[in-house]
């Protein structure tokens, strides 16, 4: 069954990954704002190793970027400008993201 989202991408999924958790990192960094990998694997209920691993799939569709963070292990990740677009599509779809998400 093709989403909304998917028909407005040509059929492709418009969040480009095809791991099921993609469209929940996204809801969940569009809530949380910037976080480390942490809040999202929180968010989503998987592991830290699973959440890192999606949100290296997401990073490769350019819906998120990375920032260093409090040392050198930590990275901290935020929605791009794209996945900020997509953001009304997936409200459509019935994902609210609560309206807290920052701009980068």
């Amino acid at each position: 069954m093709r989403t909304s989202a998917s028909r407005a991408a040509g059929g492709r999924s418009p969040y480009g990954a095809e791991a099921p958790f993609v469209p929940p990192v996204v809801r969940v960094l569009a809530a949380s704002g910037p976080s480390s990998i942490r809040e999202p694997a929180r968010g989503t209920g998987v592991t830290h190793s699973a959440a890192s691993q999606t949100v290296a799939q997401v990073a490769r569709e350019a819906l998120v970027s990375f920032a260093p963070g409090a040392d050198a292990r930590q990275r901290i990740v935020r929605l791009t400008p794209k996945a900020e677009s997509l953001l009304p599509v997936l409200d459509a779809e019935g994902g609210r993201h609560h309206g807290r998400h920052h701009a980068a």
